[in-house]
């Protein structure tokens, strides 16, 4: 049925206010007993349609539509983004994080620390990724503090980079997958870089062997 939704999702985008995405989540196995009454289980379309909704979800008799929400406050910056259930994207909540700072380290201003959401991500949650893996593997923010073998990089340096458990507001990362971020770029714009960039390096120089 995934690739029916994408079908009509692309519909949807390109004839606004046309179609209506429901989701009536039937046991199948009544569709393999001819003598089921399947008639209570149908919801009134019309009151549907009504609702100018472009998605929702039926359950037992409830109506669900697709909305952001603020994420729980939390009393530090120890936190993450993690799949507490796996199978559905409502299994992402937030959790405890292993990455801390010291107190002596200042805090970042709104927008200096971003993080690039990739299909691998939507896999893990899914539980279809085919090894244990956190969620976010890229990111974009400013060096808190280093190692003390690390010399090429210092706290307060802007650095983008292959960043895994990147969803959160503070990751540790190893310095050999970091680079500074161009002065011209946002932070927003770096993050999106580095899986995308390193895929299509990995495919064209290591696996297909190009040169100039």
């Amino acid at each position: 049925a995934a690739a029916v939704w994408g079908l009509l999702r692309s519909a949807q985008s390109e004839h606004p206010d046309r179609i209506l995405l429901v989701d009536v989540h039937r046991d199948p196995d009544l569709d393999l007993i001819p003598e089921a009454d399947l008639s209570g289980d149908e919801p009134d379309w019309g009151a549907l349609l009504e609702t100018g909704e472009p998605q929702l979800a039926v359950r037992e008799g409830e109506l669900f539509a697709p909305r952001l929400g603020a994420a729980p406050a939390v009393a530090d910056d120890a936190w993450r983004l993690a799949v507490a259930r796996k199978g559905s994207l409502d299994g992402v909540q937030v959790a405890p994080g292993d990455a801390r700072r010291t107190d002596r380290q200042p805090h970042l201003a709104g927008g200096e620390r971003t993080a690039g959401v990739n299909f691998r991500d939507v896999l893990i949650a899914l539980g279809l990724y085919p090894q244990e893996a956190p969620l976010g593997a890229e990111a974009a923010g400013v060096v808190l503090e280093t190692g003390a073998d690390v010399t090429d990089l210092a706290p307060g340096d802007r650095v983008f980079g292959i960043v895994m458990d990147s969803f959160g507001p503070v990751a540790v990362a190893h310095a050999g997958l970091l680079a500074r971020i161009p002065d011209a770029w946002s932070f927003t714009e770096a993050a999106s870089v580095p899986v995308a960039y390193a895929t299509a390096y990995y495919g064209l120089v290591d696996r297909a062997g190009l040169r100039a």
